[in-house]
């Protein structure tokens, strides 16, 4: 589950809440006083990298097929 950081604006307390959590807090609470950012964990940065090398690879195996069909 996600995890969102509240920030108030004016005092600055932060909550680490989980998506339920901010939903029933921002029910009771005015959301144009808070900022929300969503707190990253290892998981979607290992992710990242590894969709980032597959795109890569795919782009440079594509070019060199390219280079390849282009002499034949």
């Amino acid at each position: 589950m996600k995890m969102n950081i509240v920030t108030h604006k004016f005092n600055k307390q932060e909550f680490l809440l989980n998506e339920i959590e901010t939903e029933k807090f921002f029910e009771k609470q005015d959301i144009t006083y808070y900022t929300v950012k969503t707190k990253k964990t290892i998981k979607d940065v290992i992710n990242f990298i590894v969709w980032f090398l597959i795109v890569g690879i795919g782009s440079v195996g594509l070019l060199m097929l390219g280079a390849i069909l282009d002499r034949i």
